[in-house]
């Protein structure tokens, strides 16, 4: 099955067990490569968008922490990278990165269908 790329930007909060809300300082990057059944109308499907939720947050992540804690996404978009100039562009800005208010997360789905995180080498091999 073919694979693709999918470029997810988004803005994130810690909501402490006491309500206080704790915006992160910078914005989450993170390319996906899943096979192409994962995206049906230009987004991610529900079950591919939860499992990667869970890979990145935990897998009880809607839940909450222990300690009563629990991250609230407030901004998310997903784009998914189809022409080779897409991808090309998404390539350098990944190699150029310097932006210290941006991290950079880079991840697969593996054979069982899991979320992973891997090398950006893995994501924009040919």
């Amino acid at each position: 099955m073919e694979e693709i790329i999918i470029q997810i930007t988004l803005r994130d909060a810690l909501i402490t067990s006491f309500g206080s809300r704790m915006p992160s300082p910078y914005t989450c990057k993170i390319f996906l490569k899943a096979p192409e059944n994962w995206v049906e109308n230009g987004n991610l499907i529900e079950e591919g968008k939860e499992k990667f939720f869970q890979s990145f947050y935990g897998p009880d992540w809607k839940n909450g922490n222990s300690d009563g804690s629990r991250y609230s996404v407030y901004e998310y978009e997903e784009t998914v990278l189809k022409s080779p100039e897409a991808i090309q562009s998404a390539r350098e800005e990944a190699e150029t990165q310097s932006d210290p208010k941006v991290k950079w997360w880079f991840n697969r789905v593996d054979e069982e269908g899991n979320v992973v995180t891997c090398e950006k080498t893995e994501i924009f091999s040919e």
